[in-house]
C-alpha cells in the first residue's frame, strides 16, 4: 500500500478489501481524465474477483487477469461518450 501512495503517481488503487463498483470506477476515470488528461490505475492481487464479477466475467478469480477486462470497460465507456482515449 505505501508503495502506491508514496510516489503520488497513482490516481486509483483498487484493493480486495474495498467494495468495488464498476460504475463508480468508470465515473472516476472520466472525472480524472477530464482534469489531468491521463490516469494511473493500480489493481492489487485479489481485487480481480469483484471487478470480474461486476464486468460479467469469469467466476474463477485465480484464472483471470482483471487488467484487460477493466481496460476494455474503460475504453468502451469513453467510446460511448465520444471521448478520445489511448491505453499504454
Amino acid at each position: 500500500m505505501s508503495s502506491v501512495l508514496a510516489p503520488r503517481h497513482v490516481d486509483l488503487c483498487l484493493l480486495p478489501e474495498m467494495e468495488l463498483f464498476l460504475e463508480r470506477i468508470l465515473s472516476f476515470c472520466i472525472e480524472v481524465m477530464a482534469k489531468k488528461g491521463y490516469m494511473v490505475i493500480v489493481v492489487s492481487d485479489g481485487a480481480n474477483f469483484p471487478l470480474l464479477r461486476a464486468a460479467g466475467g469469469t467466476e474463477d478469480p485465480s484464472s483471470a487477469d482483471v487488467g484487460p477486462g477493466l481496460r476494455d470497460k474503460v475504453m468502451d465507456r469513453f467510446k460511448q461518450l465520444s471521448k478520445p482515449l489511448t491505453n499504454m
